[in-house]
């Protein structure tokens, strides 16, 4: 295999340990999302570890990469985004990320709408999967579908880990074959190893990280700007007002949980922002 995996123009290159798959056109029949790489060689003389740079379509036509972005806005799902009018700022990035189907309709004033790239968890792929496949309520069907209808022109991506036989595989698979079923205009994408440990060595965090780090890792390898927003882990904000856990969701108050340690991770993107690394907005983007 190659050092770096590149998009098909050579501009933009990754570790092929982080690498993003989106798959292109590929119907959802031929979409397996299996993370069994070694089989992948070029027609003509097959990879080697000489080799450093491999454009994606060498190694399978069926996927594309991402390519590099001037400016790239990363949306977490803190309350803290209630009132704060920062949607217009966000939607005037190249590229939006957000996490695990966070809703946008009737918040867009705050959260902005545009979304570029959806990274979803084990969990809410599940939630995914049952509820349009296996639907059994209907309010919750027309939920998740609101969400998918706003992913227009979106990658939904799969950050965590598929071994063979992974049963996330499968219902992944259904998903997309359900999307294209519906025709909504939606991407699908997945990584070359599971992208949670990889941060956790990434940013050197004793604890699991979030979805935020996660999309972080991934957004510093393409993204030449990136702004946080909506990444505020405590129950009351600066001037003591109460803080939604998500700001979609006002029935869920428990911001403590045994997976990730989200204070550390505050103090570490304040550091990261006191360095210029990042922009961490906190703050209304409008008074």
């Amino acid at each position: 295999m190659c050092d770096k995996i590149c998009d098909r123009t050579m501009q933009t290159c990754f570790s092929t340990d982080i690498t993003i798959f989106v798959y292109k056109n590929a119907e959802p029949k031929h979409m397996l999302f299996e993370q069994t790489f070694g089989k992948w060689k070029s027609k003509e003389e097959g990879f080697s570890s000489k080799r450093k740079q491999c454009p994606i379509n060498e190694i399978d036509s069926s996927f594309e990469t991402l390519t590099k972005q001037p400016k790239c806005a990363i949306v977490g799902n803190s309350g803290i985004l209630l009132k704060s009018k920062c949607g217009n700022e966000i939607n005037k990035h190249n590229y939006v990320m957000r996490a695990n189907m966070a809703e946008t309709e009737g918040f867009s004033d705050d959260v902005g709408n545009k979304t570029t790239l959806m990274m979803i968890n084990v969990e809410m792929t599940t939630k995914i999967f049952n509820d349009t496949i296996f639907p059994d309520n209907s309010t919750v069907y027309e939920s998740i579908m609101d969400n998918l209808r706003s992913l227009n022109d979106s990658i939904l991506w799969f950050a965590k880990g598929l071994p063979h036989g992974s049963p996330f595989s499968k219902q992944l698979h259904d998903i997309a074959g359900y999307v294209k079923k519906k025709n909504l205009n939606t991407r699908f994408a997945f990584s070359y190893k599971t992208a949670g440990g990889l941060a956790k060595k990434r940013w050197k965090m004793e604890a699991y990280p979030s979805s935020g780090l996660i999309m972080l890792m991934a957004a510093e390898t393409f993204c030449e700007e990136i702004t946080l927003y909506g990444f505020y882990p405590y129950e009351k904000n600066p001037q003591g007002a109460p803080v939604l856990h998500h700001y979609y969701d006002p029935r869920l108050v428990n911001f403590s949980t045994p997976v990730h340690n989200f204070d550390n991770e505050h103090k570490f993107l304040q550091s990261l922002h006191k360095k210029g690394t990042i922009r961490l907005v906190i703050d209304p983007c409008e008074s």
